[in-house]
């Protein structure tokens, strides 16, 4: 599925993180990968949604950057994201922007950047 159809079938903002995992390399980007399992709502009619979980899967990693406390259960939602793709042709996430511009931002948080992006319902 790609980005402009899940924009057009799934409200991600306020969601729910279920999951995040990665393997990264140092020096090995193509086996670098993630995936992030996030709760999001549907759209089954015109103004009708029902919760759904849907997942993301990103290969060829080449950035991530986390700064979390694992610790605390109740850190699972989140209110904004940032799902693009960037002109040089990777995909972008960031799960905690900066501010509300809906755009990639230095200062983001919870970002993975990757060459590949597979994006379909869990």
């Amino acid at each position: 599925m790609n980005l402009e159809a899940v924009g057009q079938q799934y409200a991600l903002n306020d969601g729910e993180i279920r999951a995040v995992e990665l393997s990264l390399r140092y020096g090995e980007s193509a086996a670098s990968k993630g995936s992030v399992q996030l709760r999001v709502r549907k759209r089954v009619s015109k103004n009708r949604y029902e919760s759904c979980l849907l997942t993301l899967e990103f290969g060829c990693v080449v950035r991530a950057v986390v700064d979390e406390d694992f610790t605390n259960s109740i850190n699972y939602n989140y209110s904004d994201i940032v799902l693009t793709k960037l002109e040089n042709g990777l995909y972008y996430l960031s799960l905690d922007p900066f501010g509300n511009s809906g755009k990639p931002h230095e200062q983001d948080n919870l970002v993975l950047v990757a060459q590949s992006l597979t994006i379909h319902e869990a």
